[in-house]
């Protein structure tokens, strides 16, 4: 049986077009992204929360620091003034020792705090310093779940047949790789 009227013969001998060219691309394109977005995604995942973990330590360890640095600021302050002032020193020692001088007399506090200890008078306490934002609990999750090397090997092993298969299927027909032995 013959080719009819020349039509299918000549669509199924014509050089490829630019249309198949970018048939070609977006077939390619669609199967590579996807399998380096997985081959990048297995890479370079652990290493990255982990240096986002490392940073947020090293953030609230900081934070820590000039919490603590503001404290001993405020301690010195009251130690410095606490000989000069003399009603600081007054309530420094009716705090520390139960002592009040006769003329005066210390009404109970029915606060709902009155059961709590009692703390060092005046003593400021610094505004503590800003803690930073924990790094995202589902980058940290992914990451987590990356440390499992069956699902490391899986993930490879997807994204490599994801990149022989789109450069098999949409390669040019002219290119070596594609020729068919008669």
């Amino acid at each position: 049986m013959g080719h009819p009227h020349g039509i299918e013969y000549r669509r199924a001998h014509s050089p490829p077009g630019a249309m198949d060219a970018v048939g070609r691309v977006i077939g390619f394109l669609m199967m590579a992204v996807p399998a380096m977005a997985i081959l990048a995604g297995v890479v370079v995942v652990r290493p990255y929360a982990s240096m986002l973990q490392a940073e947020y330590d090293e953030a609230c360890t900081q934070a820590r620091v000039a919490d603590a640095e503001a404290q001993v600021q405020a301690n010195e302050r009251l130690i410095t003034t606490l000989p000069t002032d003399q009603v600081l020193t007054k309530r420094l020692a009716e705090s520390q020792l139960p002592v009040t001088p006769q003329h005066e007399m210390i009404i109970p506090s029915v606060a709902p705090f009155a059961g709590l200890k009692r703390s060092m008078p005046d003593l400021v306490v610094p505004e503590p310093s800003p803690r930073p934002a924990p790094p995202p609990q589902w980058f940290m999750t992914a990451a987590g779940k990356l440390q499992n090397p069956a699902t490391r090997r899986s993930l490879l092993l997807l994204a490599l047949g994801g990149l022989i298969t789109a450069v098999y299927l949409f390669t040019p027909p002219q290119w070596p790789s594609r020729r068919r032995l008669p």
